[in-house]
């Protein structure tokens, strides 16, 4: 049960970037949601058009059934089911430290677009417990709006920083500049590492792909 670090940082990495930079809320945005879902929570990112929801399902459900929903209800709305990397591996096994304590996790995720190409839908499905044992008890839901960007340009460069051996690092520089808002200070993490090209490289791909505000100057 086991895989990189990469794969479920690039696998998730567009739903942690908003949510990260969203502000929890019950505002009433309109996104399907399974009848018997509990604990439904909305997010919001107005500056990176991104609208969620996010749900337990305990009973009453079966993964066919879910997918078969939002197929249909997606499709009401004009949005095309595309096959990704994700859906091509299935399902991921993997274990993760959460606020310090470990997780065995079993995760897909499914891609719609808008019939324009403007928009993705993203369905992510977890299973999460710290107790292998009781892994399928729950089903952790989220489906996600955002503008269709261009994933392949953060996914080369994680892809090369990995194959160098500084991805690690990279992320934990990252780290070390994230404001309370969840964004990078661009701004002071280049001109404190001015010789260190993935930052420049980083902010001009975030811009690229419409996820950096105000050009990363904080």
């Amino acid at each position: 049960m086991k895989t990189s670090f990469f794969c479920i940082l690039f696998g998730t990495i567009l739903l942690l970037f908003s949510f990260e930079n969203s502000s929890a809320q019950k505002n009433g945005i309109n996104g399907p949601v399974y009848p018997s879902a509990q604990n439904i929570k909305s997010f919001v990112d107005k500056d990176h058009g991104v609208y969620s929801k996010s749900y337990i399902l305990i009973s009453d459900y079966t993964i066919n059934d879910l997918f078969s929903f939002y197929s249909a209800e997606l499709n009401n709305i004009d949005f095309i089911e595309v096959e990704n990397d994700s859906s091509k591996k299935g399902w991921m096994n993997f274990i993760d430290m959460i606020n310090g304590v470990q997780f065995h996790i079993c995760q897909f995720s499914k891609e719609w677009v808008s019939i324009d190409k403007s928009k993705k839908a993203i369905l992510l499905l977890q299973h999460k417990s710290r107790d292998v044992d009781r892994l399928r008890d729950k089903l952790f839901v989220t489906i996600q709006f955002m503008p269709n960007i261009n994933e392949a340009l953060i996914h080369d460069f994680f892809k090369e920083l990995e194959k160098d051996g500084e991805f690690v690092d990279f992320m934990k520089l990252l780290e070390k500049y994230k404001t309370p808002d969840g964004n990078i200070n661009f701004t002071k993490a280049i001109s404190e590492n001015p010789n260190n090209k993935d930052l420049r490289h980083y902010k001009e791909i975030l811009y690229d792909a419409n996820l950096l505000i105000n050009g990363g100057n904080h």
